[in-house]
């Protein structure tokens, strides 16, 4: 597991922790990128609620990745894998 220093300390980072998600999105705008999330209408029928999470990461250089996933943090930690590569 990885760890974090976040404003309330170091903790583990595990997607079982509430704020996964909000820990990533640190990492990600620590390493100068700009991030947005949104919850949408699943058209194809994929997800068991019918919603699907985006999250989305650009920079002033022109690069933006997306990434979609029926889980927020699951979606925010395929956009930090590909800011990575």
């Amino acid at each position: 597991m990885n760890r974090l220093e976040h404003a309330g300390g170091e903790r583990e980072h595990s997607p079982n922790c509430p704020n996964y998600w909000e820990m990533i999105a640190d990492e990600i705008k620590a390493e100068g990128w700009s991030i947005g999330w949104t919850r949408q209408i699943d058209g194809t029928g994929r997800s068991e609620d019918g919603f699907i999470w985006q999250a989305d990461a650009h920079r002033s250089d022109g690069r933006r990745f997306i990434a979609r996933a029926e889980n927020l943090a699951v979606a925010m930690a395929e956009l930090q894998k590909m800011t990575l590569e």
